[in-house]
């Protein structure tokens, strides 16, 4: 991931545990 599309994460996952992001980027892959 670079960094701009982690930035762009963070800024609409910004509420979200990590752990959260992790199993949203799991889904992404996975699809």
């Amino acid at each position: 991931m670079n960094k701009s599309r982690f930035y762009y994460w963070r800024m609409k996952y910004g509420g979200m545990e990590q752990q959260e992001l992790t199993r949203l980027k799991e889904l992404e892959v996975e699809n």
